[in-house]
C-alpha cells in the first residue's frame, strides 16, 4: 500500500471515530435530559382552588349574587411519612369531624404528592386545626369561596346559577378546570370570563416545597335591572298566572309558564325580565339532589321563556302590517285612506286565484260595523287585517313584494336573535314561500305538499299560522317602532352604552304620533284592554297597548299576550307579556301589565284582576 493511500485510510478511520463519539455523547445528553424533564414531572403537582367570582348588581347597586367564603380542609399527603401518621389523622378527624364522613385511604396517602379534599368544615374546627398545625402539619385550610344569592328565586333566569364544569363546560372555558366552577346559564354563563378571575395555584414537590401563587377576584357586574321593579313584575306575573289558573275554559292543564319584559324604549335597556316557573339557584351551591333536580327539568323551570319561549304572537303582531300599511298606502278592497270607515263584517268570504273558496271569521260574533285604521286596532278587527293580506296576496303572488309583511317584520328584528347578552336565545320564525319549499324537502310533516299558499299570509297578518316569536322581540319590535331605529337589547349596564342605532327604520314623526295614539285607544273606552286598565281612572289616558290572543291546539286554552307602553305623551317602556295557555289576552296578560305600568308611573299598584275576554 502507498504513502498516500494509507494517509487516507487513516484519515478516513479518524473520521469515522469522531462521529461515533459525537452520536453517543448526543445520546446520553438527550437521554439526561430526557430523565430530567420526566424527574421534575414526577416530582411536581399543580393544584388549583377558586378564586372569588365577581359579584352582580342591579343598576342601584343592590347585591344580587355574591361570593361567601368558607373554610375547607385539605390533606398534603407529602406531609404522611408512615401508616402510624394516617391512623393519627385519621382518629383527629373521627374524633373532631364526624360530619365529615370520611376515610382516608392508605394507598393514595402512602403514594404521596397529592392534595385530598377533605370537605367543608366549621370556623370552630378551622380554629381548632390551626392551633394544632404544629402537631398537624399536614392538614391545609383553605378559604373556599362560595356562591350567594340573597333574594333566592328572584331574577334566578337572568343570573342563572354556577355547578361543577362538566366537558362541554371546559371545551368553551379552559380555565374553568381550575376553577373547579362554571357559569351554567344566565349572566353567569355569558359572563363567564369576566366573573371567574384567576384561581389560585399550589405547587407541591417531593422536598416538600409549596409554592402558592395568588388567584385574583372576577370582575363585578352591573346590570340593568332594577331590583324592585323586578319584585313586582315577578309577583304581577304570578298573580295573572294564578287568575288564568281560576279562569280557564278548556284546558284541564295546570297554568304555569309565562314571562314580562319591561324594556326602557331609549336605551335598550332591560329594566325587569320574569320567567315561571322560576327555582332557586341556592340549591345548586349547598347540593341539589336528582329528585329536585329532575322536577325543575320536568317543569321547564330552566327556560327563560322571555328570550326562549317561542309562540305565535296573536294580535299583538298587528302593530307590522299596521306600520306597512301606513308605509305602502295597502288599505281593505275600497277603502284609500286611514279615516275611511269600512264595514267589517263576522265573516271575510272570498276566492283566491286557484278557485278555492275562503270563510275567515272574526272573533267577535255578528262583527264589528263600520270601521277606520285606527279602530282597527283598538277593537282588533282580524277582517281589516285579512282584507289587507288578501289586497296584498292578489297583487304580488310569487311575485318579490308577495313578502311584504315578512321584510317589514324582519325590519324590526323577528325571525332573528335580537342580540341579547344571555345565552340560549332562539330566535322564532318568520313564514315565507322560501322557508315551506324548504321544509318541503327538509321536514315534510310541517307543510302541505302545495306548499305557501294565501291562507298562510292570512295566517300571519293576524299573528297566526307558523309565525313564532319571543316576548324580548315582541317588546324589542315596539321599542324599535316607537324610537325608530334598532337597538340590541341589553343586560350588561356597561355595554355599548353609546347606544349607536343599528338600522334606521323607514318611521317618521307622523306614524309615531299616530301609532301611540291608536296603542292609546286599546287601554281606554271602546278598547279591547278598557276594562283592565280602567281601575286607573285618569291615569289611564296616558297609557296604551295592544292584546293578543293566539290559538292553540285543541283542548288548550289560547296564549295570552298583551304590549303596554307605560306613556303615550312621553313613551318610556315597552311592557311585553305573555302566559302560556293563559286565554285571552285582554283578560289576562292585559291586567299584568296595567299593574306593572301602574308602579312604572309612580302609582299605587293594585290587584291583578281578571279583564274582559275579546279577541
Amino acid at each position: 500500500m502507498s504513502t498516500k493511500r494509507f494517509q487516507s485510510f487513516i484519515f478516513f478511520c479518524i473520521i469515522v471515530f469522531i462521529f461515533f463519539i459525537y452520536q453517543i455523547y448526543s445520546l446520553q445528553i438527550q437521554d439526561t435530559d430526557s430523565t430530567s424533564e420526566t424527574i421534575v414531572s414526577q416530582s411536581t403537582q399543580n393544584y388549583y382552588f377558586p378564586s372569588p367570582r365577581g359579584d352582580i348588581y342591579d343598576r342601584n347597586g343592590s347585591v344580587l349574587a355574591k361570593t361567601s367564603k368558607v373554610p375547607k380542609l385539605y390533606l398534603d399527603t407529602n406531609l404522611i411519612l408512615s401508616e402510624e401518621d394516617i391512623l393519627r389523622y385519621a382518629n383527629f378527624i373521627n374524633f373532631y369531624i364526624p360530619d365529615l364522613d370520611i376515610s382516608i385511604p392508605n394507598e393514595e396517602i402512602l403514594d404521596g404528592n397529592k392534595i385530598l379534599d377533605l370537605g367543608i368544615i366549621n370556623y370552630e374546627i378551622f380554629n381548632l386545626i390551626s392551633l394544632s398545625s404544629f402537631e398537624y402539619p399536614a392538614f391545609l385550610l383553605v378559604d373556599f369561596p362560595y356562591r350567594q344569592y340573597p333574594y333566592g328565586s328572584l331574577a334566578s333566569h337572568i343570573l342563572g346559577y354556577t355547578g361543577i364544569p362538566n366537558q362541554d363546560d371546559v371545551e368553551l372555558f379552559p380555565i374553568s378546570q381550575q376553577h373547579q366552577i362554571v357559569g351554567k346559564n344566565g349572566v353567569e354563563r355569558h359572563y363567564e370570563e369576566v366573573l371567574s378571575g384567576t384561581p389560585v395555584s399550589l405547587k407541591l414537590t417531593k422536598t416538600n416545597k409549596k409554592d402558592y401563587s395568588l388567584g385574583v377576584k372576577g370582575e363585578d357586574l352591573h346590570l340593568t335591572i332594577d331590583l324592585e321593579l323586578q319584585k313586582v313584575v315577578e309577583r304581577s306575573l304570578l298573580a295573572g298566572i294564578e287568575l288564568a289558573n281560576k279562569n280557564k275554559l278548556e284546558s284541564f292543564d295546570t297554568i304555569q309558564k309565562g314571562a314580562v319584559v319591561v324594556l326602557h324604549i331609549n336605551s335598550g335597556e332591560i329594566y325587569a325580565m320574569a320567567s315561571a316557573p322560576t327555582f332557586d339557584p341556592n340549591q345548586f351551591i349547598s347540593g341539589i339532589s336528582d329528585a329536585q333536580y329532575s322536577e325543575i327539568q320536568k317543569n321547564q323551570a330552566f327556560n327563560n321563556f322571555a328570550i326562549q319561549g317561542l309562540y305565535p304572537p296573536g294580535s299583538v303582531f298587528k302593530a307590522v302590517p299596521y306600520w306597512l300599511s301606513y308605509n305602502e298606502q295597502i288599505y281593505p278592497e275600497g277603502i284609500v285612506s286611514f279615516d275611511q270607515k269600512y264595514f267589517a263584517e263576522e265573516c271575510l268570504s272570498f276566492q283566491f286565484t286557484d278557485g278555492s273558496k275562503q270563510v275567515y271569521c272574526d272573533w267577535k260574533k255578528d262583527g264589528h260595523g263600520y270601521v277606520n285604521f285606527h279602530e282597527a286596532i283598538q277593537k282588533s278587527v282580524n277582517i281589516y287585517f285579512w282584507e289587507i293580506a288578501l289586497k296584498i296576496w292578489r297583487l304580488y303572488e310569487n311575485q318579490e313584494k308577495e313578502s311584504l309583511i315578512q321584510n317589514y317584520a324582519k325590519d324590526l328584528g323577528f325571525g332573528s336573535y335580537t342580540g341579547v347578552d344571555l345565552p340560549y336565545e332562539r330566535k322564532g320564525i318568520i313564514p315565507d314561500r322560501d322557508l315551506f319549499n324548504e321544509w318541503k324537502i327538509s321536514e315534510p310533516e310541517l307543510v302541505r305538499e302545495e306548499g305557501w299558499l294565501g291562507g298562510d299570509l292570512m295566517n300571519l297578518i293576524v299573528g297566526q299560522g307558523a309565525i313564532t316569536t319571543t316576548p324580548l322581540q315582541v317588546a324589542n319590535a315596539y321599542a324599535n317602532l316607537i324610537r325608530g331605529y334598532t337597538l340590541k337589547p341589553k343586560i350588561n349596564i356597561d355595554l355599548h352604552p353609546e347606544n349607536i342605532a343599528e338600522k334606521i327604520l323607514k318611521v317618521d314623526s307622523r306614524f309615531k304620533l299616530m301609532l301611540l295614539e291608536d296603542l292609546g285607544l286599546v287601554t281606554n273606552p271602546g278598547g279591547t284592554a278598557y276594562k283592565s286598565f280602567m281601575v286607573m281612572g285618569d291615569y289611564a289616558l296616558d297609557t296604551g297597548g295592544k292584546t293578543g290572543t293566539a290559538q292553540t291546539v285543541e283542548g288548550k286554552n289560547n296564549t295570552s299576550w298583551f304590549v303596554g307602553i307605560d306613556s303615550i305623551s312621553k313613551p318610556g317602556y315597552v311592557v311585553a307579556v305573555v302566559v302560556e295557555e293563559g286565554g285571552s289576552g285582554s283578560a289576562v296578560a292585559a291586567p299584568i301589565a296595567r299593574r306593572i305600568i301602574q308602579y312604572l308611573k309612580g302609582l299605587e299598584i293594585t290587584p291583578v284582576e281578571f279583564g274582559e275576554v275579546t279577541e
